[in-house]
């Protein structure tokens, strides 16, 4: 799959795929990639889909508690290891 973004990054030993490695300038340089939008929008399913998918596959509804509030974060600006949560 495509990546959302055209800007490609190079990948660094000992660097991760995902949020983390991602500067501030980094975010405020993307590009949305609309292309991928469309492509990845074409695949998505209804929900008649999904619940015909799960019982094909024997996948059964859980009931899950939600997530708790993330809490307020002290990092100080331009500390990727510590990210500032948005108000």
């Amino acid at each position: 799959m495509t990546s959302l973004f055209s800007s490609p990054r190079t990948s660094q030993p000992g660097t991760t795929a995902g949020i983390r490695g991602l500067e501030a300038a980094d975010l405020a340089q993307a590009q949305p990639n609309l292309a991928a939008v469309t492509q990845m929008e074409a695949m998505r399913q209804n929900e008649s889909e999904a619940r015909s998918f799960a019982d094909r596959s024997a996948l059964r509804p859980a009931q899950v508690a939600p997530l708790p509030a993330p809490t307020r974060s002290t990092a100080q600006p331009g500390n990727s290891n510590n990210p500032q949560m948005a108000p």
